[in-house]
């Protein structure tokens, strides 16, 4: 019985020192096990740190790029905006010049026109003007020689037929009137001869304002010789009636020269 009991206890001894031993192993493995689930842990929470540090990255990365790309696109488009402005703005000057330069050309064109057109028309009116005063002058003249021709012709003719009478007078004076001393030797002077009306000069145009001259014509012998008065005074000179004469050639008055 003893032994059986020693038996027992060693047994009992060993089955405790067993399940010692396995309470150490299972509590070593269940340390081994959360050290192990602590590393997975740990590693999992840097790989995700990580990652989240790489997304968060990336993320920046885009957005950085994303804005560099905003910015390049509004300064690409403030530039061009800047070049078709500056575009814009040269062409409206330009196109202002140029309307500018062809107001300025066609006005210097309707001026000139204008004053060649006047210049024209004055040379034109000066012309008219010329031509109506020598129109003028020359009826004038020819108007005035008309009427002194009429004037003179009365005169003509009374000289053409008192010519011969005047002739038999003279003769008869001459032969009553002893001759005077101081004329003795003095000839009567002969009769003026009698002209015809002169052509009218054909000299160019005269001046405005200027009188034409006259044509020359002979006075009529009636203002040269009056038939008609009673004969002179014994002693006077035969030649007294043979005074020269001139007449103003227009309205037929003399004048002793």
């Amino acid at each position: 019985d003893g032994q059986n009991q020693a038996l027992e206890q060693q047994e009992q001894r060993e089955q405790v020192q067993k399940e010692q031993q396995l309470q150490k192993e299972q509590a070593k493995r269940e340390e081994e096990q959360e050290f192990e689930n602590r590393r997975q842990q740990q590693e999992l929470q840097q790989r995700q740190q990580h990652e989240l540090q790489q997304r968060q990255h990336q993320e920046l990365q885009q957005q950085q790029e994303q804005e560099l790309q905003q910015q390049q696109q509004q300064d690409f488009q403030q530039r061009q905006q800047q070049e078709l402005q500056q575009r814009q703005h040269q062409e409206l000057q330009q196109r202002q010049e140029q309307e500018l330069q062809q107001r300025q050309q066609q006005e210097l064109q309707q001026r000139q026109q204008q004053e060649f057109q006047q210049r024209q028309q004055q040379e034109f009116q000066q012309r008219q003007q010329q031509e109506l005063q020598q129109r003028q002058q020359q009826e004038l003249q020819q108007r005035q020689q008309q009427e002194f021709q009429q004037r003179q012709q009365p005169y003509l003719l009374q000289t053409a037929q008192d010519s011969p009478q005047i002739q038999q007078q003279q003769q008869r004076q001459q032969q009553q009137q002893p001759p005077h001393p101081a004329a003795a030797s003095v000839s009567p002077l002969p009769p003026r001869p009698v002209q015809g009306p002169q052509p009218v000069s054909t000299v160019g145009p005269l001046p405005p304002g200027a009188l034409p001259p006259g044509p020359v014509i002979a006075a009529p012998v009636e203002q040269l010789v009056q038939p008609r008065q009673p004969p002179p005074a014994s002693g006077a000179s035969p030649a007294g009636a043979y005074q020269d004469q001139q007449s103003d050639g227009d309205t037929g008055s003399s004048e002793p020269g």
